[in-house]
């Protein structure tokens, strides 16, 4: 029998099985044979490194990634001293007036709500842009709803005036006229501005309402050019004879020709005795 096979190859699949080393079976660095702890001497990480001096080198290049102080998370049961500290590594500043913040277009920035803001924004950990990104997109956010709010308040006011028109129908100027007569003498600027703010300005039930408290109290009994179809009202008595007290009577011939047509009204052109 031959030595040798010359009718085929010699079978590469079986060629050196024996010389094959299995990376599991690889045999251990010399240098871990010096570490103590089993658990680490069995690490696969650590078989990779074939001396002290490659395992140093990759130590250096991995702190020199992550910095030389690199963040840690403090566990949720760790003492304010450590959040603080974690904080002010990551960019939280020192204070919460520290914080500056970008104006947004349109709306004017509230102190007292600003300096809430800071010491939350403070005492939650956000860094500098954190702070600023949220208190604008806040800003941006509030300034598109008063948009908003501002065109249903607009809308709704023009809803409102044009139901009075057909209710009040030539009435309505004069109408208008007496409920923002009896507003100012009753309620004052502080109401109109806090009727204002709520939006109850153009409500047809309060226009309504200081319209008839205006009749009841007689603040159409003095209007002028704005009566029904825009004609003169006619005074009283004794709102003729109050104008008549008024200093403008005896200085002012406009005023004492309107108080001497409003007798001639009042009596057919014979003026009442003063």
């Amino acid at each position: 029998m031959p030595l040798l096979d010359t009718d085929s190859a010699p079978d590469k699949d079986t060629q050196n099985q024996d010389t094959k080393t299995d990376d599991k079976t690889q045999a251990v660095p010399e240098w871990l044979a010096t570490v103590k702890d089993k658990k680490l001497a069995e690490n696969e990480t650590l078989r990779r490194f074939k001396d002290v001096d490659s395992l140093a080198a990759s130590h250096v290049e991995l702190r020199s990634k992550l910095g030389a102080n690199p963040v840690s998370i403090p566990d949720e049961k760790a003492p304010q001293e450590k959040w603080d500290e974690f904080y002010g590594r990551l960019g939280r500043p020192e204070k919460p007036e520290k914080y500056e913040f970008s104006k947004v277009e349109g709306i004017e920035p509230h102190a007292e709500t600003e300096s809430a803001f800071r010491v939350q924004a403070h005492k939650l950990g956000l860094t500098q842009k954190q702070a600023d990104g949220l208190n604008r997109w806040v800003g941006e956010l509030a300034k598109t709803h008063a948009e908003t709010g501002l065109q249903a308040h607009n809308k709704a006011v023009e809803e409102a005036e044009l139901g009075l028109k057909k209710e009040w129908g030539k009435d309505f100027d004069g109408n208008l006229v007496i409920a923002q007569k009896a507003l100012h003498r009753f309620g004052g600027k502080d109401l109109g501005e806090r009727l204002k703010a709520k939006g109850l300005d153009g409500d047809p039930v309060v226009v309504k309402f200081f319209h008839a408290l205006g009749k009841a109290t007689g603040e159409d009994a003095d209007l002028k050019g704005v009566g029904g179809g825009g004609q003169p009202r006619t005074k009283t008595r004794a709102q003729l004879e109050q104008m008549q007290k008024d200093p403008r009577y005896w200085s002012d011939p406009t005023y004492r020709a309107t108080v001497t047509k409003g007798f001639e009204d009042l009596y057919g052109g014979q003026q009442a005795a003063q």
